[in-house]
């Protein structure tokens, strides 16, 4: 097909990162609801679908413009982009977030390493692989119309096979052959005369313009919303307006001649290499190696149960187990010793939990949702409750038993599961929330003051006693004061310019609440010990720490060593 001369286009496509819109879906997940109720970016709607060279920084500045000081505590505008690019960074991240049908895989494939220095990419990724030739080796994908009917048509296929925690070799020679391969299909295809490819250039000729969007729908056997009914209807529309007629018709039939090949070759590619694209089957294993995910996070190595369960069904020649527990339990997994799957040929990935300032990077569940670690759970509902409903600044000294009771209502207590390492569904996740606050109905609503700003030359440890108290937060916790030197340090070592700003300022006053929340409810500080995660607060060394590390201390001195040893 030749270019279609003055069509609507793109800039390179290897270069492209997201839209602005892309963007703004994951800061909507990033950032409370409470405070982005209102912040927009003024954006007409061909502006959203714009893929700006700077990555959308200048366009998070005019959020933070727009918030009216709200944003404060995410810094500026390259580091919440920063922060948005990373949370957004995992498997199926386009579903989660709502994302445009029609916008591209916008992050690179997200490559995990074996025990054995091996690479590879969830199966899912493979997607990405397939549309990066496309757009690399077929120049029709210069036009907007194409790219964004392909993008369509990529989405639907892959929410057909699913999101599954799967992997494949990166060097295998189905993806290392992808393009060679899948090029040859599409010259079978050429040879070829589909039924749907009937219609002649002088049907299209005859065509209204409405008939016409009504044909070019039949390319996608799915719903279309009206969003995307209305972008197509656009792009579409430029030849009308700045074409002859019968050139206009043309070229939107050639155009739709050449997805109406390109999806019957993208679906017959896709089922000839199952093992790649789809889940694994007792029939497509022999092809592939089977792996199981291993967890890194502070020094501790687990892995899901249900992933363990999964792979044991599969490396023994049965159909696979299938899960979808909102809660998902772990076991300690040593990954360089031998163990039956490692015995059965099943490699382990190392996969380090991954966290933004804010927010903990999802992680793909063996079932397709998605899942957080408990810890980080509670931690971001204790950010809600310090930051963004403002709750201890609100209450009165003797309103505790309602924080305790609407602290309950997230049921992290429910059963022995707390015992272990657990991970915890998004969707349990938003749930757990939506009840704290529910819990905290009477208080949520009251006036509280706001953090003030940073001078330009930063902040010192009794600036930040100052806003303790310019806060009203001595009264609730009588020894908050004493916390401001540890986290005066804490974000001395993390900033990020020369001066402490007043994003900085946010993060002490929280982390000096989060001591004094510990120091009172230490049933909280049992809960992150038992999670492997009370090294995450900062400060002095829980009971729990230090009553292991007497134990280890005991035991090791009982056998001459004289050494200590602790758990965390």
């Amino acid at each position: 097909m030749n270019g279609i001369p003055g069509g609507p286009r793109l800039f390179d496509a290897n270069s492209l990162f997201s839209s602005n819109l892309s963007l703004y879906k994951v800061a909507r997940e990033y950032i409370p609801q409470e405070i982005t109720l209102g912040v927009h970016a003024n954006e007409t709607k061909a502006e959203q679908m714009i893929y700006p060279a700077d990555k959308g920084e200048a366009f998070v500045q005019r959020l933070l413009k727009s918030s009216d000081t709200r944003l404060r505590q995410y810094g500026s505008a390259k580091e919440l982009r920063d922060n948005l690019i990373s949370y957004s960074n995992f498997v199926d991240a386009r579903d989660r977030f709502g994302m445009t049908y029609g916008a591209p895989y916008y992050l690179p494939p997200i490559v995990y390493k074996s025990v054995k220095n091996e690479e590879y990419i969830c199966k899912a990724d493979a997607f990405t692989y397939l549309q990066k030739w496309i757009f690399a080796n077929h120049k029709q994908m210069e036009h907007l119309h194409i790219r964004y009917t392909f993008m369509l048509y990529m989405r639907l296929m892959e929410e057909e096979i699913g999101a599954y925690a799967e992997f494949v070799p990166r060097n295998c020679r189905q993806l290392k052959q992808l393009g060679p391969d899948f090029e040859n299909v599409v010259s079978d295809m050429q040879k070829e005369s589909p039924p749907m490819c009937k219609h002649t250039l002088n049907d299209y000729k005859n065509l209204t313009f409405a008939k016409l969007l009504k044909h070019w729908k039949t390319l996608i056997p799915f719903e279309w919303d009206d969003d995307e009914f209305i972008t197509v209807e656009a792009l579409l529309s430029f030849y009308y307006e700045n074409l002859p007629r019968a050139d206009a018709m043309e070229q939107t039939f050639i155009s739709y001649w050449y997805l109406v090949k390109l999806f019957l070759s993208i679906e017959r590619f896709i089922e000839s290499r199952r093992e790649v694209f789809h889940p694994f089957t007792k029939e497509n294993t022999r092809k592939m190696k089977l792996t199981m995910r291993v967890f890194e996070d502070n020094g501790y190595h687990f892995a899901m149960v249900e992933e363990m369960l999964k792979m044991t069904s599969l490396s023994t020649g049965r159909e696979p187990y299938t899960g979808g527990a909102e809660l998902l339990h772990t076991r300690d997994v040593e990954p360089h010793s031998p163990c039956k799957l490692s015995k059965r040929g099943v490699e382990m990935l190392i996969v380090p939990i991954k966290r933004t300032k804010h927010g903990a990077v999802p992680i793909v569940t063996p079932s397709g949702d998605h899942c957080i670690l408990m810890a980080d759970a509670f931690l971001q509902c204790l950010h809600d409750v310090i930051i963004t409903w403002k709750i201890f600044q609100k209450m009165k000294p003797t309103e505790w038993p309602v924080v305790k009771k609407a602290l309950q209502r997230m049921e992290l207590y429910d059963g022995p599961e707390t015992a272990r390492t657990v991970f915890m569904s998004l969707d349990h996740v938003k749930l757990m929330r939506e009840a704290a606050l529910e819990g905290f109905a009477d208080l949520k609503d009251r006036p509280a003051k706001y953090i003030r700003n940073a001078k330009k030359d930063g902040f010192t440890v009794q600036n930040l006693k100052n806003e303790l108290k310019h806060l009203g937060l001595v009264e609730i916790f009588p020894e908050i004061a004493d916390h401001a030197e540890i986290a005066y340090e804490k974000v001395l070592k993390a900033k990020k310019e020369e001066h402490l700003r007043t994003c900085d300022l946010f993060d002490a006053v929280e982390h000096c609440q989060l001591l004094s929340f510990f120091k009172r409810f230490q049933e909280y500080t049992m809960l992150l010990h038992a999670q492997k995660s009370c090294k995450r607060v900062e400060g002095p060394q829980c009971l729990s720490c230090k009553i292991d590390s007497k134990i280890g201390q005991v035991h090791f001195e009982s056998m001459g060593l004289g050494v200590s040893i602790m758990r965390l």
